[in-house]
C-alpha cells in the first residue's frame, strides 16, 4: 500500500499554519483537534504534508510568519521524519522515494536559519534521516556538509561573520550527524564509523585548531571584535565536539593509534591553555573559554570510560593537573561547577577501575603476570592518590560538600525540593554527592592515608563546642558529613559515643544556624545505626522524635528519614520505641498535611509503612487516623499511580497487624478500592493490579468468614487471570482462600464459576500456572458437602472431569501438574468413589477398558509422587476403589496393595515424632490470624491425618469381600504376593 498522492489542495500552507498556530494556544480542546489533525494528515498524505511545512520553515524573510510558527512547523516535520521516513509496517510506504530525495537536497538548503531552535529541529531531521539513508542513499552528506564549512568565503581567520554564517550551521548539523552515526551499534555500521573517522578526521582537526588558535589569542582583546570572537568559539567548540565522537567512538585502540596520540597530547596543551587564559580574563556570559574547557573534559571522561586501559598512556598528565585544579579553591576554575565535577569524576572512575581491576584480576597461568597497561594504571592512581596528595584532596572533597549559599536559599524557599535533591539522584551529576563518592572511594583504596588525614581534622571538631560563626558552623557540617559517610572505617578511631555526647551539647544551642547543623547530626545518626549501643536507643528516640515536630520542613523530613533506619534495624526493640510511637505518629500526620510533592508523600508513606510492619498490634490505635490519611492520599492521587502504589502496599502491611475485628471497621475504606482497582476497566489497572492483588489476599486471610462484600468480588478473579497469567500464582492464592473460608455459601453461589473458569484457563496456560490453578480446585474437592457429589449434581463437577481425564490420559501436563490431578482423583475417591466411578462408566467407550486404561495410567503416574502427604492421599483412595462393584477392579488388586505396602513402609520409616506433624501443615503455607488456624485445623482433622491406613485398607477389603462375595475376593486375593500382604498385616497398627 502506497499513500503517495500529494493533494496540495488539502494539505496547503494556508492550512497547515491555521493548524500549527492551534496547537500553540492554552485551550486543550482546540490543541488537542489540531494536533489530531495533523497526525492524521501524516499518515494519509504524508509527501504534501512534509512540502507544507517546508514551504513554512522557508519563509525566514516573511513578516507574517513568526518564528514560533516556523519552529512549531520544524518540529512537526522532525516529528514526521522519526516516525514514518522508514516504514515500520510490511508493504506500506509512506514518503516516496522520490520524494525522499527531493527533501534530503531541500535540508540542505537552510544553511542561513537565523533561529537556532529551529536550526535545531532541521538539524536532528538530517541527523535522523542519515541513520538510516547513510552512505547507502545518501553518500554526498558529509562532504556536502564539510564543503560548506571549509568554503573559503566562510572561513573564520579572514574576515567576521554573522552568528548565521552557514559555516556555522552546515558544523552544527555535522555534529548532529556525527552523533547518530557514532550511536550505531551493529558491528558492520562500527566498522563504517571508524572508516568515516579516518576519512573526515583531518578536516574537523584543521578546522578546529584555525577557530581554537583565534579563540585564545583573543580571549583578552574581545571586546575589539566580540562578533568575530564568539563565532570562532562556536566554530571551535562545535569542531571539538565532532571530534571527541571521531576519537571516542572512531578509533578501535588509543595506545597504537598515531591520530590518537598526536590529539591528546594537543588537548592536553589545550587544557593547560584554557585553564590559563580562564584564569586571566574577566568573567562573561557564554564565553567560549569555558564551554572548551568541559568539552575537554567529556573528552578525556569519555575517552578513559571507553578504553581505560588504552587511554593509560595519557591519564597521568590530566589526573595530575586535574589534581592541581582541585586542589587550588581560589581560581576562577574552580568556580565552573560542572568542570569541577568532571574532574572528580575522572580521579573517582580511575579510582574505582584501578581497584577493582587489581582486586578481581585472576591469570590464566600461575606464571602470568598483569598486563602492564594494569601495571601503569596502578603506578599512576598510586601517584596522585597517596602521602600529602590525599590530605590535599580531602580538603577539597571538603570544600565541595560545604552547603553553598545557593543550597540556604533553597533550604529556606522549597525545603522538599532540597531535601530531595540531597537524598536521591546519582552522584554521576552533581559536584557534591560525586565528591562524597570519591570520598568513599578513596577511603576503600588507601584508608590508612585518608584516616591520617581525616582524624586530624575530626577530633577538634568533636572536642569543641561550635562557634557562632557562620563560616565555622558550615565547616563543621560538612565535617559531620564525612562522620556520616565512613562510619565503619572511622569507628576504629572514634566510638559512637563520643560522636554523640558532641552532637548533644551542639543540639543545645538556639541561634540562626541550629537547624543546618541539627539536620547533618541525624542524618549522621541513621548512617551509625549499626554501630550505636543497644542501651544508647533510648537517647537516640528522645534526640530524634521531637525533631519530627520542628517547624523547620527539611530538619523534620531528615529526622523522620533517619528515625526510618532506626526502626528498620535487626535490633530494633518495640519496648523501648513504644512511648515515642505517638509523637512519630503525630509527626507524620503534620508532614503529609504539610507537604506538598507527591515524591515526599510517597517517602513518607514508606515510613509509616515499615512503622506499621516494625511494632505490629501496637498500631491499633492508630489505624483510624493512618486510614483517614491513606483514603485521602487515594483520592489526592488520581494521576500520580506510584503514590497510590504505596497506598495499597501501606493497606496491606495495616491489614497484616490489625486483629480481625478491627479490620472489620477499616472494611468500607479497603473494599472499595479493591472494588476499583480489580475492575477490568480501570485504566490504572496495569499499574496497581498486583498491589491490588496483594491486598485483596491478605485481608482474606485475616477474616475467619467470608464477608458479603469480599464474596462479591470473587468474579473479577477469574476476569484477571484470563485477561493476564503475570498473577497466576498470587490469583490462585486468592481462590484457595476463597475456598477456604467461603464455605457453603461460596460454592453455591461461585463453586460452578470457580470450576468453569480454572478448566478454561488451564487450556490457555503454561504447565506452571497448570499447577498452581489446581492446588485451590483440589482444596475445593476436599471440601466439598455431598450433595455435591451425586448423580444429581454431576453438572457441577462435569467440566473439571471433562478437562482433567483426556489431559491426565493424554500426559498434557508436567509431573508436579500431574500429581495434583491425582490428588483431585483422589479426593472425589475418597468422598464418593460411586460417583467418580460413575462417570468413568459414562464415557462413550467400553466402560471396563476406559476404567482399566485410566486406573494402569495412574499406577504409572504414582512413581513420580514424592510428598508424603500425597501418597498417603492415593492410597486411601486406592482402597476405596474395591468398595465398588466392578469385576474389572479385582484385577488390580495386587497393585492396590503393593502401592498401600510402599505407603505404610514410608510413613513408618518417618523420623518425626508423630505422622500429624508431616502431614499437618498446610501445603500452600498461609500465614495469618484466623486463616492460618482454619488451614491447621482442616489439616490436622483432614482424613490423611486420621485415617489408619492399614485398618483402612482392612476394612475396605472387608466390605469389598461382601461385594464381590467372598469367593471371588478370595481368588484375587490369593494371586496376590505373599510377602506385600505379610509387609502389611506387619505394619504398625497406627499409619
Amino acid at each position: 500500500m502506497t499513500t503517495g498522492s500529494n493533494n496540495s489542495d488539502d494539505v496547503g500552507e494556508q492550512r497547515i499554519g491555521g493548524l500549527l498556530l492551534m496547537t500553540l494556544e492554552a485551550d486543550h480542546g482546540r490543541r488537542g483537534e489540531a494536533e489530531a489533525a495533523l497526525s492524521s494528515l501524516s499518515s494519509h498524505n504524508t509527501p504534501a504534508l512534509l512540502a507544507a511545512l517546508d514551504g513554512i520553515i522557508s519563509r525566514r524573510g516573511d513578516s507574517s510568519v513568526s518564528v514560533s510558527l516556523r519552529l512549531a512547523a520544524a518540529i512537526a516535520f522532525k516529528r514526521i521524519v522519526d516516525s514514518l521516513w522508514v516504514s515500520s509496517r510490511q508493504n506500506i510506504t509512506y514518503i516516496p522515494d522520490e520524494q525522499k530525495e527531493l527533501i534530503r537536497r531541500r535540508l540542505l538548503l537552510h544553511f542561513d536559519e537565523p533561529s537556532k531552535p529551529v536550526a535545531t529541529q532541521l538539524a536532528l531531521a538530517v541527523a535522523q534521516i542519515s541513520r538510516s539513508d547513510f552512505p547507502k542513499h545518501w553518500p554526498t552528506l558529509l562532504t556536502s556538509l564539510l564543503g560548506v564549512i571549509t568554503n573559503p568565503s566562510s572561513q573564520t581567520s579572514t574576515q567576521p561573520l554573522s552568528n548565521t554564517t552557514p559555516a556555522c550551521r552546515a558544523l552544527f548539523f555535522l555534529y548532529h550527524v556525527v552523533s547518530v552515526l557514532a550511536s550505531r551499534n551493529l558491528p558492520a555500521d562500527r566498522r563504517a564509523f571508524c572508516n568515516i573517522t579516518r576519512e573526515y578526521f583531518p578536516v574537523a582537526h584543521q578546522l578546529w585548531l584555525q577557530a581554537t588558535e583565534y579563540v585564545l589569542n583573543n580571549a583578552a582583546t574581545q571586546q575589539n571584535q566580540p562578533q568575530l570572537y564568539h563565532i570562532a568559539g562556536e566554530m571551535s567548540v562545535l569542531s571539538f565536539k565532532v571530534l571527541r565522537r571521531f576519537i571516542v567512538w572512531g578509533i578501535t585502540d588509543f595506545t597504537n593509534d598515531a591520530t590518537a596520540k598526536e590529539f591528546f597530547s594537543r588537548v592536553y596543551h589545550l587544557l593547560v591553555s584554557l585553564v590559563r587564559v580562564k584564569n586571566t580574563i574577566a568573567h562573561h556570559e557564554e564565553d567560549p573559554i569555558e564551554e572548551l574547557l568541559l568539552q575537554v573534559a567529556k573528552l578525556v571522561l569519555q575517552a578513559y570510560k571507553k578504553q581505560p586501559l588504552g587511554f593509560v598512556p595519557y591519564l597521568g598528565p590530566f589526573m595530575e593537573y586535574y589534581h592541581v585544579q582541585l586542589c587550588s579553591p581560589g581560581t576562577a576554575v574552580f568556580q565552573i561547577q560542572k568542570f569541577k565535577l568532571l574532574c572528580l569524576h575522572l580521579l573517582k572512575q580511575a579510582l574505582h577501575f584501578c581497584k577493582y581491576t587489581s582486586e578481581f584480576w585472576k591469570p590464566l597461568n600461575s606464571s602470568d603476570s598483569p598486563p602492564q597497561a594494569l601495571v601503569d594504571m596502578i603506578s599512576v592512581v598510586n601517584q596522585v592518590f597517596s602521602g600529602t596528595r590525599v590530605t590535599e584532596i580531602f580538603n577539597s572533597i571538603i570544600a565541595c560538600i560545604t552547603i553553598t549559599q545557593t543550597e540556604m536559599e533553597e533550604w529556606l524557599a522549597d525545603p522538599e525540593a532540597y531535601i530531595a535533591e540531597q537524598t536521591g539522584g546519582t552522584w554521576e551529576f552533581s559536584v557534591k554527592p560525586c565528591a562524597e563518592a570519591l570520598f568513599l572511594t578513596l577511603m576503600q583504596h588507601n584508608p590508612t592515608d585518608l584516616c591520617a588525614a581525616v582524624l586530624p581534622v575530626i577530633l577538634p571538631v568533636i572536642s569543641q563546642p561550635v562557634q557562632d560563626n557562620w563560616q565555622t558552623v558550615l565547616h563543621r557540617e560538612a565535617i559531620y558529613n564525612i562522620v556520616g559517610l565512613a562510619p565503619h572505617e572511622l569507628s576504629n578511631h572514634i566510638t559512637f559515643t563520643q560522636l554523640f555526647n558532641r552532637w548533644g551539647q551542639d543540639f543545645s544551642q538556639n541561634e540562626p544556624w541550629s537547624g543546618i547543623l541539627r539536620r547533618r547530626i541525624v542524618w549522621a545518626i541513621g548512617k551509625w545505626i549499626l554501630l550505636i549501643p543497644r542501651a544508647m536507643r533510648h537517647q537516640i528516640y528522645q534526640l530524634v522524635v521531637p525533631l519530627i515536630q520542628a517547624p523547620e520542613t527539611a530538619l523534620a523530613l531528615t529526622s523522620l528519614f533517619t528515625l526510618r533506619h532506626i526502626v528498620d534495624d535487626i535490633k530494633f526493640e518495640v519496648g523501648i520505641f513504644l512511648p515515642f510511637l505517638e509523637a512519630v505518629m503525630t509527626g507524620i500526620f503534620r508532614l503529609i498535611d504539610n507537604t506538598k510533592e507527591g515524591s515526599t508523600k510517597l517517602k513518607l508513606l514508606g515510613v509509616m509503612n515499615v512503622l506499621v510492619i516494625q511494632v505490629g498490634d501496637k498500631i491499633v490505635p492508630y489505624c483510624n487516623k493512618i486510614l483517614e490519611y491513606l483514603s485521602k492520599l487515594w483520592q489526592a492521587s488520581t494521576t500520580e499511580n506510584f503514590l497510590r502504589t504505596t497506598v495499597l502496599e501501606a493497606m496491606t502491611s495495616l491489614s497484616t497487624c490489625v486483629g480481625t475485628s478491627v479490620l472489620q471497621q477499616m472494611g468500607s475504606v479497603i473494599y472499595a478500592i479493591l472494588q476499583y482497582t480489580t475492575d477490568p476497566d480501570c485504566p490504572e489497572q496495569v499499574f496497581l493490579l498486583e498491589d491490588a492483588l496483594q491486598l485483596w489476599h491478605t485481608v482474606l486471610i485475616q477474616t475467619s468468614t467470608c464477608p458479603p462484600e469480599l464474596l462479591q468480588l470473587y468474579p473479577r478473579l477469574p476476569k484477571i487471570m484470563e485477561a493476564t497469567t503475570e498473577h497466576s500464582e498470587l490469583c490462585s492464592k486468592i481462590a484457595f482462600v476463597y475456598v477456604m473460608i467461603g464455605g457453603p455459601a461460596f460454592v453455591d453461589t461461585y463453586g460452578g464459576l470457580f470450576v468453569s473458569s480454572t478448566c478454561q484457563l488451564m487450556n490457555s496456560v503454561a504447565d506452571e500456572a497448570v499447577q498452581y490453578l489446581l492446588q485451590p480446585m483440589t482444596r475445593l474437592i476436599e471440601l466439598l458437602p455431598p450433595r455435591c457429589l451425586t448423580q444429581d449434581s454431576a453438572g457441577f463437577l462435569a467440566p473439571l472431569l471433562q478437562t482433567l481425564v483426556p489431559r491426565f490420559l493424554n500426559d498434557q501436563d508436567s509431573n508436579s501438574a500431574c500429581i495434583q490431578e491425582m490428588c483431585i482423583f483422589s479426593w472425589l475417591l475418597l468422598n464418593n468413589p460411586g460417583f467418580f466411578h460413575a462417570y468413568l462408566k459414562s464415557l462413550p467407550t467400553s466402560p471396563e477398558s476406559y476404567t482399566v486404561k485410566f486406573l494402569t495410567h495412574w499406577f504409572e503416574k504414582t512413581e513420580n509422587i514424592g510428598d508424603l502427604k500425597a501418597i498417603k492421599l492415593n492410597a486411601l483412595a486406592l482402597c476405596n476403589l474395591l468398595l465398588l462393584p466392578d469385576p474389572s477392579l479385582l484385577s488390580f488388586l495386587e497393585d492396590i496393595l503393593s502401592y498401600v505396602s510402599f505407603a505404610l513402609s514410608l510413613i513408618s520409616n518417618h523420623q518425626s515424632d508423630t505422622v500429624e506433624e508431616l502431614l499437618g501443615e498446610p501445603a500452600e503455607g498461609a500465614s495469618g490470624g484466623a486463616f492460618n488456624t482454619s488451614v491447621v485445623n482442616l489439616c490436622r482433622n483432614s482424613v490423611i491425618v486420621r485415617a489408619d491406613l492399614r485398618n483402612f485398607l482392612t476394612e475396605a477389603m472387608n466390605q469389598s469381600a461382601q461385594v464381590h462375595t467372598p469367593t471371588v475376593f478370595k481368588q484375587a486375593l490369593d494371586s496376590v504376593d505373599p510377602i506385600v500382604i505379610s509387609h502389611i498385616q506387619s505394619s504398625p497398627s497406627r499409619s
